[in-house]
């Protein structure tokens, strides 16, 4: 008989690896609207966290005294930089809103997801007999898949060595 009595669990899990890669890759794979407070100088331009950036839907000061019409401003999908066409820069404490992620998304991130889902519905939900003959305990055991939360073949698919953020 078919049971949907998990199936919240599973999207939870699902959300929980999903967020894994991305911030292992360190860019937005689901398309997402997402929120900022940056804090900008007169006349620089500012980078969003999360890219690729498909589309601005607002730029605001927090106190929603000073807007700026996103379609006076650029931004690159692949970097996140935001600078203005014409005029003033937005300045101050920002409230930015904008959409992330990828238009497609690559077989080898849908299969690192779903190498740690699985992962991580086996140690929630616990898995049946031991890893290796006499537990855990056991000299010379050799490494398990229990204490991280991203398993080294999701991290190979993933490219291994996230980038570095300077």
């Amino acid at each position: 008989m078919i049971s949907n009595a998990s199936d919240e669990e599973l999207r939870q899990v699902i959300s929980a690896a999903t967020v894994a890669v991305e911030n292992y890759l360190n860019r937005a794979i689901v398309r997402a609207t997402r929120g900022e407070y940056p804090t900008v100088r007169s006349g620089d331009a500012f980078i969003l966290a999360w890219t690729p950036v498909v589309s601005l839907t607002s730029v605001a000061t927090v106190d929603a005294a000073t807007s700026w019409d996103v379609d006076d401003l650029f931004v690159s999908p692949n970097t996140g930089i935001v600078s203005a066409l014409n005029g003033a820069t937005p300045s101050g404490r920002l409230a930015v809103t904008y959409v992330a992620g990828m238009s497609y998304i690559p077989a080898n991130y849908r299969e690192a997801t779903e190498i740690i889902a699985q992962h991580l519905w086996d140690a929630k939900r616990g898995t049946k007999g031991s890893p290796f003959p006499g537990g855990l305990d056991t000299p010379g055991a050799g490494v398990t898949s229990f204490g991280y939360s991203i398993p080294n073949r999701a991290k190979e698919l993933l490219g291994n060595t996230p980038p570095l953020v300077a």
